[in-house]
């Protein structure tokens, strides 16, 4: 049962408890051992559905602080994957926990796109150390600041490969003794 239907369930069976115990001590020729046997019962029913709606409630509230201590680990980089939570209960808990489930695939994707431009940038920057102007960063993410640094380095690539092939081919007029030419230089800088 859902949170609400037990504490309502709950409620609703220490009322007719109460109705009972009032009954049977007006029809009852035995009044007071009638009183505590009712008593004795529903203390005994009550009890039992309090225990166990208080141990799904806390069982639940662990299972989502060591599935968020998780997600937590994955975000910050501590790990690099996660498990997603098993075995749902037909209650708010097991909802939570499918929502739950839920957010960590869409972030999973994202994370994975990410890293696959992160690490396209590695790349296309360690070939610029190599002297290797040529190359791209070709994979897409949707996060905003890492569409931004593969739009900025893809940009630095280009301006970078047009000014050394302008360089290479003004350098190889220069060495044929052709000094018409001249390096075109961006105003900015």
């Amino acid at each position: 049962l859902e949170t609400k239907k037990r504490i309502f369930l709950n409620m609703l069976l220490s009322q007719i408890g109460f109705a009972l115990i009032s009954v049977v001590a007006i029809m009852s020729d035995h009044t007071i051992a009638a009183i505590i046997v009712v008593n004795l019962v529903f203390a005994a029913i009550i009890a039992y559905i309090s225990f166990y709606s208080m141990k799904r409630i806390v069982g639940g509230i662990d299972r989502i602080k060591t599935y968020v201590d998780d997600l937590m680990d994955f975000a910050f980089y501590r790990t690099n994957r996660i498990r997603k939570a098993k075995y749902f209960k037909n209650d708010d808990i097991g909802l939570i926990l499918q929502e739950l489930n839920n957010y960590v695939d869409k972030f999973d994707d994202m994370r994975k796109n990410d890293m696959h431009v992160l690490g396209e940038v590695v790349i296309a920057l360690n070939k610029v150390c190599q002297g290797i102007y040529t190359t791209n960063i070709h994979a897409d993410s949707d996060n905003f600041m890492i569409k931004t640094l593969k739009k900025s380095v893809n940009d630095m690539l280009i301006t970078t490969n047009h000014n050394m092939e302008q360089l290479v081919e003004i350098m190889d007029k220069f060495t044929h003794q052709d000094y018409r030419h001249q390096i075109t230089i961006n105003p900015i800088l």
